[in-house]
């Protein structure tokens, strides 16, 4: 999406609420967790493998879920009136990811569990890169005149206030 574009959106919309997204990506997270923590702990073994899996893909694709009931908008985003807007509307998949990749990669380590010692020291690093990435990412959102973060910017999105 060009820059003319994405300042029209944003005077039209406004800068989304930074209490807000924050309150959305928590909804969004406690998902996912419980998702990935649940099949792990009722399937012996394989739950890591499976949790992470599909936990991790809620987390990924959560702004790309094109439900009715939840009109284009993750669960968090949808309880918190947010939504993300990019060149493709409403966002597919392929745009989630891209935008969520640098807050949900470490979701796609979690099959590593199984590995006893190396997958969780592995699983240890990853989470420790991710939260080194999620500081950046909060910093981008905070001093950014759009509140655009590193994945906005690789997906061509920018999270509005929903009308």
């Amino acid at each position: 999406m060009s820059e003319e574009i994405m300042e029209d959106v944003t005077e039209t919309h406004g800068k989304a609420d930074l209490f807000k997204r924050a309150v959305a990506i928590t909804i969004d997270s406690i998902i996912a967790m419980i998702i990935t923590n649940l099949l792990a702990n009722i399937i012996p073994f394989l739950g890591w493998i499976l949790g992470g899996l599909i936990g991790g893909a809620y987390f990924l694709v959560r702004d790309g879920m094109n439900l009715e009931a939840l009109d284009g908008q993750s669960v968090g985003k949808k309880i918190m009136k947010l939504r993300v807007t990019g060149a493709v509307e409403p966002i597919d998949y392929v745009t989630s990811i891209k935008r969520n990749i640098t807050l949900g990669f470490v979701y796609l380590l979690y099959p590593l569990m199984i590995i006893p010692i190396a997958g969780w020291l592995i699983l240890m690093a990853g989470a420790f890169v991710q939260l080194l990435v999620t500081i950046v990412e909060i910093y981008k959102v905070v001093t950014d005149p759009e509140g655009k973060r590193i994945g906005d910017g690789i997906a061509e999105t920018l999270v509005v206030e929903a009308e």
